[in-house]
Protein backbone atom coordinates (compact mmCIF):
# COMPACT_ATOMS: atom_id res chain seq x y z
CA UNK A 1 0.00 0.00 0.00
CA UNK A 2 2.72 2.38 0.96
CA UNK A 3 4.71 1.67 -2.14
CA UNK A 4 1.63 2.44 -4.53
CA UNK A 5 0.80 5.68 -2.97
CA UNK A 6 4.60 6.71 -2.84
CA UNK A 7 3.86 5.80 -7.08
CA UNK A 8 1.02 8.29 -6.98
CA UNK A 9 2.34 11.04 -5.20
CA UNK A 10 5.79 10.68 -7.74
CA UNK A 11 3.38 11.02 -10.61
CA UNK A 12 1.31 13.42 -9.23
CA UNK A 13 5.14 15.56 -8.46
CA UNK A 14 6.08 15.22 -12.40
CA UNK A 15 2.61 16.08 -13.89
CA UNK A 16 2.50 19.36 -12.01
CA UNK A 17 6.48 19.88 -12.38
CA UNK A 18 7.97 18.10 -14.89
CA UNK A 19 4.74 19.13 -17.69
CA UNK A 20 3.09 22.65 -19.30
CA UNK A 21 -0.47 21.53 -17.66
CA UNK A 22 -3.45 22.46 -19.91
CA UNK A 23 -5.46 25.19 -18.96
CA UNK A 24 -9.71 24.74 -19.34
CA UNK A 25 -11.30 27.66 -20.33
CA UNK A 26 -15.16 28.17 -19.34
CA UNK A 27 -16.72 30.68 -21.54
CA UNK A 28 -20.21 31.91 -19.76
CA UNK A 29 -21.09 33.82 -22.15
CA UNK A 30 -21.02 31.28 -24.83
CA UNK A 31 -21.49 28.61 -22.95
CA UNK A 32 -18.72 26.48 -23.98
CA UNK A 33 -15.75 24.96 -23.09
CA UNK A 34 -12.03 25.32 -24.18
CA UNK A 35 -8.22 25.09 -23.77
CA UNK A 36 -4.82 26.78 -23.98
CA UNK A 37 -1.77 24.95 -23.02
CA UNK A 38 0.35 26.67 -20.38
CA UNK A 39 3.63 29.12 -21.19
CA UNK A 40 6.66 26.53 -21.04
CA UNK A 41 8.27 26.78 -17.21
CA UNK A 42 11.68 28.72 -17.26
CA UNK A 43 13.76 26.36 -15.23
CA UNK A 44 16.34 29.06 -14.72
CA UNK A 45 14.32 31.02 -12.64
CA UNK A 46 14.00 30.58 -9.04
CA UNK A 47 11.71 33.61 -8.38
CA UNK A 48 9.70 35.91 -10.75
CA UNK A 49 6.46 38.24 -10.41
CA UNK A 50 4.26 40.31 -12.50
CA UNK A 51 3.80 43.86 -11.95
CA UNK A 52 1.60 45.97 -9.30
CA UNK A 53 -0.73 49.07 -10.24
CA UNK A 54 -2.32 51.36 -7.61
CA UNK A 55 -5.16 52.38 -10.19
CA UNK A 56 -6.69 55.89 -10.83
CA UNK A 57 -9.61 55.71 -8.26
CA UNK A 58 -7.43 57.76 -5.96
CA UNK A 59 -3.57 58.20 -5.23
CA UNK A 60 -4.31 57.39 -1.35
CA UNK A 61 -2.10 54.34 -0.41
CA UNK A 62 -3.10 52.29 2.95
CA UNK A 63 -0.18 53.29 5.04
CA UNK A 64 -0.13 49.25 6.38
CA UNK A 65 1.87 47.78 9.23
CA UNK A 66 5.58 46.85 8.37
CA UNK A 67 7.22 45.49 11.77
CA UNK A 68 5.53 41.64 12.28
CA UNK A 69 3.08 41.54 15.25
CA UNK A 70 3.38 40.68 19.26
CA UNK A 71 -0.56 41.27 19.46
CA UNK A 72 -3.75 39.46 18.86
CA UNK A 73 -1.81 36.38 16.90
CA UNK A 74 -2.35 33.06 16.73
CA UNK A 75 -0.55 31.01 19.35
CA UNK A 76 3.55 30.82 18.96
CA UNK A 77 2.82 32.45 15.86
CA UNK A 78 3.87 36.47 14.63
CA UNK A 79 0.34 36.78 12.64
CA UNK A 80 -2.67 38.23 13.62
CA UNK A 81 -5.98 36.78 13.72
CA UNK A 82 -8.42 38.57 11.59
CA UNK A 83 -10.03 42.25 12.04
CA UNK A 84 -12.35 44.11 10.26
CA UNK A 85 -10.36 46.29 7.69
CA UNK A 86 -12.73 49.92 8.34
CA UNK A 87 -11.62 50.04 11.93
CA UNK A 88 -7.74 50.80 10.77
CA UNK A 89 -7.77 51.41 7.30
CA UNK A 90 -10.23 52.82 4.17
CA UNK A 91 -11.41 50.26 1.43
CA UNK A 92 -10.92 52.90 -1.03
CA UNK A 93 -7.16 53.01 -0.39
CA UNK A 94 -5.01 50.30 -2.17
CA UNK A 95 -4.21 47.70 -1.96
CA UNK A 96 -7.16 47.31 -0.23
CA UNK A 97 -9.80 48.07 -2.99
CA UNK A 98 -7.72 45.34 -4.82
CA UNK A 99 -9.66 43.04 -2.75
CA UNK A 100 -12.97 41.26 -4.20
CA UNK A 101 -15.52 39.08 -3.22
CA UNK A 102 -17.28 36.80 -5.44
CA UNK A 103 -20.94 35.64 -5.73
CA UNK A 104 -22.33 33.31 -7.64
CA UNK A 105 -26.30 33.90 -9.00
CA UNK A 106 -28.83 31.40 -8.43
CA UNK A 107 -32.43 31.42 -9.24
CA UNK A 108 -32.41 35.29 -9.48
CA UNK A 109 -30.60 35.45 -6.10
CA UNK A 110 -26.64 36.37 -5.04
CA UNK A 111 -25.16 33.62 -3.31
CA UNK A 112 -22.01 34.95 -1.30
CA UNK A 113 -19.10 32.54 -2.63
CA UNK A 114 -15.59 33.15 -1.66
CA UNK A 115 -12.76 36.06 -1.55
CA UNK A 116 -9.99 36.98 -4.57
CA UNK A 117 -7.72 40.04 -5.75
CA UNK A 118 -7.50 41.81 -8.51
CA UNK A 119 -4.54 40.93 -10.75
CA UNK A 120 -4.79 42.82 -13.86
CA UNK A 121 -7.09 45.25 -15.77
CA UNK A 122 -9.33 42.37 -16.22
CA UNK A 123 -8.62 39.42 -13.93
CA UNK A 124 -9.20 38.02 -10.64
CA UNK A 125 -7.33 35.34 -8.52
CA UNK A 126 -9.33 33.27 -6.60
CA UNK A 127 -9.47 29.07 -5.80
CA UNK A 128 -11.10 26.81 -8.26
CA UNK A 129 -12.99 25.10 -5.44
CA UNK A 130 -15.40 28.16 -5.40
CA UNK A 131 -16.31 27.68 -9.04
CA UNK A 132 -16.05 24.24 -9.64
CA UNK A 133 -17.81 21.01 -8.36
CA UNK A 134 -15.61 19.24 -6.29
CA UNK A 135 -13.59 16.83 -8.22
CA UNK A 136 -15.26 17.77 -11.71
CA UNK A 137 -14.68 20.17 -14.14
CA UNK A 138 -17.84 21.50 -14.16
CA UNK A 139 -18.98 25.24 -13.22
CA UNK A 140 -21.23 25.06 -9.99
CA UNK A 141 -22.98 28.57 -11.54
CA UNK A 142 -23.09 30.02 -14.85
CA UNK A 143 -23.19 33.75 -13.32
CA UNK A 144 -20.93 34.90 -11.14
CA UNK A 145 -20.14 38.66 -9.73
CA UNK A 146 -17.00 40.31 -8.86
CA UNK A 147 -17.33 42.84 -6.26
CA UNK A 148 -14.08 44.98 -5.17
CA UNK A 149 -13.83 46.90 -2.17
CA UNK A 150 -16.99 45.13 -1.52
CA UNK A 151 -17.69 46.06 2.59
CA UNK A 152 -20.88 45.96 5.15
CA UNK A 153 -22.93 44.56 2.82
CA UNK A 154 -22.67 47.49 0.12
CA UNK A 155 -21.11 47.51 -3.19
CA UNK A 156 -18.37 50.17 -3.31
CA UNK A 157 -20.12 52.81 -5.26
CA UNK A 158 -17.98 53.67 -7.79
CA UNK A 159 -16.80 49.81 -8.24
CA UNK A 160 -19.98 48.30 -8.38
CA UNK A 161 -19.67 44.32 -9.14
CA UNK A 162 -18.68 43.20 -12.36
CA UNK A 163 -19.97 39.65 -14.42
CA UNK A 164 -17.43 37.42 -15.13
CA UNK A 165 -16.88 36.16 -18.49
CA UNK A 166 -14.92 33.00 -18.94
CA UNK A 167 -13.25 30.94 -15.60
CA UNK A 168 -9.35 29.62 -16.02
CA UNK A 169 -8.68 26.70 -13.87
CA UNK A 170 -5.61 24.00 -14.09
CA UNK A 171 -7.59 20.66 -16.13
CA UNK A 172 -8.51 17.94 -13.47
CA UNK A 173 -7.44 20.07 -11.12
CA UNK A 174 -6.67 18.66 -7.56
CA UNK A 175 -5.98 20.99 -4.14
CA UNK A 176 -2.67 21.31 -4.89
CA UNK A 177 -3.47 23.46 -8.15
CA UNK A 178 -6.75 25.11 -6.29
CA UNK A 179 -6.51 28.27 -7.76
CA UNK A 180 -8.60 29.46 -10.58
CA UNK A 181 -8.49 33.16 -12.68
CA UNK A 182 -11.70 34.76 -13.42
CA UNK A 183 -11.56 37.19 -16.51
CA UNK A 184 -14.40 40.04 -15.98
CA UNK A 185 -16.75 41.57 -18.50
CA UNK A 186 -14.78 45.30 -17.59
CA UNK A 187 -11.53 46.78 -17.37
CA UNK A 188 -12.24 47.72 -13.48
CA UNK A 189 -8.39 47.19 -12.42
CA UNK A 190 -7.28 50.18 -14.13
CA UNK A 191 -9.80 52.22 -11.48
CA UNK A 192 -8.98 49.60 -8.61
CA UNK A 193 -5.42 48.61 -9.02
CA UNK A 194 -4.39 45.47 -9.18
CA UNK A 195 -1.85 43.49 -6.92
CA UNK A 196 1.50 41.29 -8.75
CA UNK A 197 1.63 37.77 -8.94
CA UNK A 198 4.51 35.93 -7.98
CA UNK A 199 6.60 32.50 -6.66
CA UNK A 200 9.38 32.35 -4.68
CA UNK A 201 11.72 29.15 -4.42
CA UNK A 202 13.41 29.98 -1.63
CA UNK A 203 11.59 29.40 1.45
CA UNK A 204 13.71 31.10 3.86
CA UNK A 205 13.37 34.36 2.04
CA UNK A 206 9.26 33.42 2.25
CA UNK A 207 9.08 33.63 5.54
CA UNK A 208 11.11 36.81 6.63
CA UNK A 209 8.84 38.17 4.91
CA UNK A 210 5.51 40.58 5.36
CA UNK A 211 2.25 39.21 4.35
CA UNK A 212 -0.98 40.35 4.54
CA UNK A 213 -4.70 38.79 3.18
CA UNK A 214 -7.98 40.45 2.52
CA UNK A 215 -10.75 38.29 3.17
CA UNK A 216 -14.76 37.68 3.72
CA UNK A 217 -15.43 35.49 6.86
CA UNK A 218 -18.71 33.91 5.89
CA UNK A 219 -19.45 31.39 8.90
CA UNK A 220 -19.59 30.99 12.75
CA UNK A 221 -17.17 28.30 13.61
CA UNK A 222 -16.95 28.65 17.31
CA UNK A 223 -13.93 26.37 18.04
CA UNK A 224 -11.56 28.32 15.35
CA UNK A 225 -13.05 31.79 16.23
CA UNK A 226 -15.73 33.01 18.78
CA UNK A 227 -16.43 35.63 16.40
CA UNK A 228 -19.60 35.48 14.08
CA UNK A 229 -18.91 36.00 10.46
CA UNK A 230 -21.63 36.62 7.84
CA UNK A 231 -19.44 37.09 4.80
CA UNK A 232 -20.64 41.04 4.13
CA UNK A 233 -17.56 42.53 5.29
CA UNK A 234 -13.88 42.95 4.48
CA UNK A 235 -11.33 41.69 7.35
CA UNK A 236 -7.59 41.02 7.05
CA UNK A 237 -4.80 39.59 8.95
CA UNK A 238 -0.77 39.74 8.50
CA UNK A 239 2.12 39.00 9.79
CA UNK A 240 4.72 36.11 9.26
CA UNK A 241 4.21 32.76 7.95
CA UNK A 242 6.14 29.76 9.40
CA UNK A 243 4.24 26.79 7.72
CA UNK A 244 5.85 25.88 4.35
CA UNK A 245 6.29 23.13 1.85
CA UNK A 246 6.44 22.75 -1.32
CA UNK A 247 2.96 22.96 -2.38
CA UNK A 248 1.39 24.96 0.51
CA UNK A 249 1.98 27.99 2.56
CA UNK A 250 0.49 28.90 5.91
CA UNK A 251 0.57 29.46 9.69
CA UNK A 252 0.67 26.67 12.08
CA UNK A 253 -1.74 26.40 14.32
CA UNK A 254 -3.69 28.96 12.78
CA UNK A 255 -7.27 28.90 10.81
CA UNK A 256 -9.24 30.44 8.91
CA UNK A 257 -13.26 30.49 7.97
CA UNK A 258 -15.20 29.30 5.14
CA UNK A 259 -15.72 32.47 2.88
CA UNK A 260 -11.95 33.06 2.77
CA UNK A 261 -11.33 30.53 0.67
CA UNK A 262 -9.44 32.50 -2.53
CA UNK A 263 -8.28 35.39 -0.45
CA UNK A 264 -4.55 35.44 -1.35
CA UNK A 265 -1.35 36.10 0.99
CA UNK A 266 0.43 38.87 -0.29
CA UNK A 267 3.79 40.24 0.33
CA UNK A 268 3.54 43.72 1.14
CA UNK A 269 6.31 46.15 1.12
CA UNK A 270 4.46 49.77 1.35
CA UNK A 271 4.83 51.27 -2.02
CA UNK A 272 7.82 49.08 -3.60
CA UNK A 273 5.63 45.52 -3.78
CA UNK A 274 2.43 43.80 -3.64
CA UNK A 275 2.51 40.00 -4.78
CA UNK A 276 0.36 37.16 -4.08
CA UNK A 277 2.15 34.30 -3.23
CA UNK A 278 -0.51 31.51 -2.30
CA UNK A 279 -4.52 31.35 -2.23
CA UNK A 280 -6.51 30.23 0.53
CA UNK A 281 -7.56 26.57 0.54
CA UNK A 282 -7.77 25.06 3.98
CA UNK A 283 -9.06 26.00 7.12
CA UNK A 284 -6.64 24.33 9.02
CA UNK A 285 -3.36 26.01 9.66
CA UNK A 286 -4.37 28.37 6.92
CA UNK A 287 -3.02 26.86 4.51
CA UNK A 288 -3.11 28.57 1.11
CA UNK A 289 -1.61 26.75 -2.50
CA UNK A 290 1.94 27.81 -2.79
CA UNK A 291 2.31 29.12 -6.47
CA UNK A 292 5.48 27.84 -7.55
CA UNK A 293 7.42 28.14 -10.70
CA UNK A 294 4.59 26.12 -13.15
CA UNK A 295 1.42 27.79 -11.69
CA UNK A 296 3.60 31.22 -11.84
CA UNK A 297 3.77 30.38 -15.64
CA UNK A 298 -0.17 29.05 -15.89
CA UNK A 299 -1.17 32.27 -14.74
CA UNK A 300 1.12 34.67 -16.84
CA UNK A 301 -0.47 32.80 -19.61
CA UNK A 302 -3.77 34.25 -18.99
CA UNK A 303 -3.04 37.11 -17.66
CA UNK A 304 0.08 38.89 -19.67
CA UNK A 305 -1.26 40.67 -22.06
CA UNK A 306 -3.36 42.69 -19.59
CA UNK A 307 -0.95 43.35 -16.93
CA UNK A 308 0.23 46.65 -18.65
CA UNK A 309 -0.10 50.28 -17.29
CA UNK A 310 -1.14 51.72 -20.22
CA UNK A 311 -3.91 53.74 -20.35
CA UNK A 312 -7.41 52.19 -21.10
CA UNK A 313 -8.14 52.43 -24.62
CA UNK A 314 -11.87 53.41 -25.38
CA UNK A 315 -12.53 50.70 -28.43
CA UNK A 316 -15.79 50.39 -28.40
CA UNK A 317 -18.11 52.03 -31.38
CA UNK A 318 -20.41 53.22 -28.89
CA UNK A 319 -20.21 56.11 -26.19
CA UNK A 320 -22.69 56.51 -23.38
CA UNK A 321 -23.14 59.71 -21.27
CA UNK A 322 -23.13 61.15 -19.21
CA UNK A 323 -22.67 58.71 -16.50
CA UNK A 324 -23.34 58.67 -13.75
CA UNK A 325 -27.03 59.74 -14.72
CA UNK A 326 -29.92 61.15 -13.30
CA UNK A 327 -33.09 60.88 -16.25
CA UNK A 328 -31.38 60.42 -19.42
CA UNK A 329 -28.61 58.63 -21.43
CA UNK A 330 -27.29 59.59 -24.26
CA UNK A 331 -25.80 57.07 -26.55
CA UNK A 332 -23.75 57.61 -29.64
CA UNK A 333 -23.31 55.30 -32.12
CA UNK A 334 -27.00 53.49 -32.45
CA UNK A 335 -27.95 52.41 -35.50
CA UNK A 336 -30.95 51.29 -36.71
CA UNK A 337 -30.37 47.58 -36.36
CA UNK A 338 -29.06 47.88 -32.45
CA UNK A 339 -31.39 46.53 -29.77
CA UNK A 340 -31.25 47.61 -26.70
CA UNK A 341 -32.06 45.78 -22.95
CA UNK A 342 -30.84 47.25 -19.74
CA UNK A 343 -30.29 44.72 -16.91
CA UNK A 344 -29.21 44.85 -13.14
CA UNK A 345 -25.91 44.29 -11.17
CA UNK A 346 -26.67 40.63 -11.13
CA UNK A 347 -28.18 39.94 -15.18
CA UNK A 348 -31.51 40.39 -14.66
CA UNK A 349 -33.83 42.52 -17.28
CA UNK A 350 -35.09 45.80 -15.58
CA UNK A 351 -38.68 47.88 -17.08
CA UNK A 352 -40.08 50.96 -17.06
CA UNK A 353 -37.30 52.40 -19.18
CA UNK A 354 -38.22 53.95 -22.88
CA UNK A 355 -36.00 55.06 -26.01
CA UNK A 356 -37.02 57.82 -27.78
CA UNK A 357 -33.55 57.79 -30.71
CA UNK A 358 -30.61 58.00 -29.08
CA UNK A 359 -31.69 59.00 -25.95
CA UNK A 360 -32.79 56.75 -23.15
CA UNK A 361 -35.13 57.30 -20.24
CA UNK A 362 -34.35 56.09 -16.77
CA UNK A 363 -36.27 58.02 -13.92
CA UNK A 364 -37.72 55.20 -13.07
CA UNK A 365 -35.30 52.93 -12.07
CA UNK A 366 -33.36 52.54 -9.04
CA UNK A 367 -30.51 54.08 -7.87
CA UNK A 368 -27.95 51.92 -8.37
CA UNK A 369 -25.52 50.37 -11.04
CA UNK A 370 -26.83 49.17 -14.49
CA UNK A 371 -25.96 47.61 -17.97
CA UNK A 372 -26.49 48.61 -21.20
CA UNK A 373 -26.71 45.88 -23.38
CA UNK A 374 -26.43 46.43 -26.97
CA UNK A 375 -27.20 43.53 -29.55
CA UNK A 376 -25.79 44.90 -33.08
CA UNK A 377 -25.19 42.76 -36.36
CA UNK A 378 -21.74 43.15 -35.85
CA UNK A 379 -21.62 41.16 -31.61
CA UNK A 380 -23.09 42.15 -28.21
CA UNK A 381 -21.49 44.82 -26.29
CA UNK A 382 -21.97 45.81 -22.70
CA UNK A 383 -21.47 49.23 -21.25
CA UNK A 384 -22.12 49.93 -17.38
CA UNK A 385 -23.70 53.45 -16.10
CA UNK A 386 -24.71 54.59 -12.76
CA UNK A 387 -28.31 55.56 -11.96
CA UNK A 388 -28.01 58.87 -9.71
Amino acid sequence: MKTALTSIVILLAVWTYGQNPIIYIHDLENGTLDSIVSYPIDTTLSSGQTNYYEGTHSSNIAPLLDVFPTLNTFPQSEFTRKRRVALDYSTDDFPIRAAVKTFGVENGELSGQCSGAMISRKHVLTATHCQLTGGTNDLMRDTILVCPAYDDGLEHPDFGCVRVNKVYFIKNWNFHQDFAVLELSEDIGYETGWMGVGFEEDSATVVNRMHYKFSYPAAYEPFLDSNVYNGDTMYYSYGKLNYLTNSYLGVQGGSGIPGESGSPMIHIENNQTYTVYGTFTFVSNMIHVRLKNWAYHAILAVIENDVNVDEPEDDTPFVVYPNPATSTLHVKGLTSESVLDIQNSIGQSVSGWRQENNQIFIDPLETGIYFLILDTPNGKTSVRFVKQ
